[in-house]
């Protein structure tokens, strides 16, 4: 793999995890999806020519890796852990305000035999 190649992917996968873990999954996905988008707009040649960058190939030379195709792969892997996050947030999210409602439930019930025993 070119370095200059690995080294822009590295980069980029490192942004969008900061802003998963710092800011917000769904942004990380609009950033995701909108940086590649900015610069096929802001430098179409550079950037069309940087994604049908040959990095290797497979099955003695037939079937070719493009760096567009690095892309895709990074989009599927990332998109897979932004909606992990997604689901275990909202698990927890249910089970705290669950157990939060539970508590309060017991701790009506033990008010009212404490009321009742006098």
């Amino acid at each position: 793999m070119d370095i200059g190649s690995f080294l822009i992917f590295s980069i980029y996968i490192i942004l969008i995890l900061i802003i998963l873990i710092y800011i917000s999954p769904v942004l990380s996905a609009l950033v995701m999806i909108l940086v590649p988008i900015l610069f096929v707009l802001i430098m179409p040649e550079s950037s069309i020519e940087f994604f049908s960058l040959k990095q290797f190939s497979f099955v003695e030379g037939r079937v070719p890796m493009y760096n567009i195709h690095i892309l895709l792969i990074i989009w599927s892997v990332m998109i897979g852990i932004i909606v992990y996050t997604e689901v275990i947030f909202y698990v927890l999210r249910d089970k705290e305000s669950e157990s939060a409602s539970q508590r309060s439930k017991i701790q009506d019930f033990l008010m009212k035999l404490n009321i009742k025993k006098r």
